[in-house]
């Protein structure tokens, strides 16, 4: 499960593969209700556990994938974030959680811009799309801060949803 994909050092982060240590915290992440507040799915452990190892299924087969988001000075892991098929279509969504004591201080941000980075330097993927629950000010801040911009309001998991997409070109632009 280790070695699948790539670990990105940013600033104050480490983006690395998932580790089975990993599968409490997240558990923990996703049963948080204030943290779950906009997202309908809340794993079992076992459904925590049996994700990671699809998360390394999803590496081989695609290419890409979700990382653990890691503090770089200590280790401590705050989150994830990365890339999946977004439901029922050909396109690539980003996606990132991060655990309530580490909001407001800009880790969300500088995840989804390595992941931007990574996306864009080191796949054929020229579009990366994202979607957003309209109330989520947090989150879509974070897609206009990385270059996202919203193109629409769609329907996805089903709810309506603030649809945001980047292309290769501007991404490199910024």
């Amino acid at each position: 499960m280790h070695n699948l994909g790539p670990e990105i050092e940013t600033e104050r982060l480490t983006l690395r593969m998932f580790k089975p240590e990993d599968a409490e915290p997240l558990h923990r992440i996703w049963s948080d209700p204030v943290v779950m507040k906009y997202i309908d799915w809340r794993p079992t452990f076992e459904g925590v556990k049996m994700a990671l190892t699809l998360q390394g299924m999803y590496w081989r087969e695609h290419g890409f994938g979700q990382w653990a988001m890691a503090l770089k000075d200590e280790g401590t892991f705050i989150g994830y974030a990365g890339f999946k098929q977004l439901e029922q279509t050909p396109e690539v969504e980003l996606l990132y959680g991060i655990d309530k004591p580490y909001w407001n201080k800009g880790y969300t941000t500088e995840a989804a811009r390595a992941c931007l980075g990574y996306a864009f330097d080191k796949t054929a993927l020229d579009r990366i799309v994202a979607v957003v629950n309209p109330d989520n000010i947090a989150s879509w801040r974070v897609l206009e801060k990385v270059g996202m911009r919203r193109e629409k309001i769609a329907r996805y998991y089903d709810k309506d949803l603030f649809y945001y997409a980047i292309l290769r070109e501007e991404f490199e632009r910024q």
